[in-house]
């Protein structure tokens, strides 16, 4: 009779599976979690850099703009598979992919002592955007403004309800599951 290990490392092997991955999975839980702690505290949300195209298209549609980049065919099944592995839309990886690019763009300028450059440029492109920061009623932070009103995402109750309607779903099948 097979014990119950040895029954454990067959499935393994049947679904050619190391065993050392679940050994593991508890580094890759906590490396889970204080990835996404980290994405709240460096985003300010969960969703990360694409929480502005969300945030922005929810103020105002015009706010959210197309990037039109071509690329070859194998770079597109490059990103194509990635995203698959990745689980995610190759809207979220890209936008997250740019805004890591972007800053590290800025430190490099700032760097190399162009950042007079670069401030004289995005005070021109924020200027023609119709977009201000200005300071929060306590000086804590600075909130970004379009055209002078308030950057707010207008959807946000419906957003909002969209994930309490999942939580509660998942959470739904966890009662049902115990």
């Amino acid at each position: 009779m097979q014990t119950y290990l040895q029954r454990l490392r067959d499935g393994y092997t049947k679904n050619g599976m190391d065993p050392k991955v679940r050994r593991d999975s508890f580094d890759d839980f906590l490396t889970m979690k204080t990835i996404g702690t980290k994405r709240v505290w460096t985003f300010g949300n969960p969703l990360g850099a694409n929480a502005s195209p969300v945030c922005m298209g929810g103020h105002s549609r015009e706010l959210v703009r197309n990037l039109c980049v071509r690329v070859d065919a194998l770079t597109l099944a490059e990103l194509d598979a990635v995203t698959d592995v990745l689980d995610c839309s190759k809207q979220e990886f890209v936008v997250e992919a740019l805004s890591a690019a972007i800053a590290k763009a800025m430190h490099g300028i700032d760097e190399q002592g162009l950042a007079h450059l670069f401030d004289e440029r995005i005070k021109d492109r924020l200027e023609k955007a119709e977009l201000s920061f200005q300071p929060s009623a306590d000086g804590s932070h600075e909130w970004l403004y379009f055209r002078g009103e308030l950057m707010k995402n207008k959807e946000w109750e419906r957003h909002k309800g969209v994930v309490e309607g999942v939580k509660q779903l998942i959470e739904g099948e966890k009662a049902q599951s115990k």
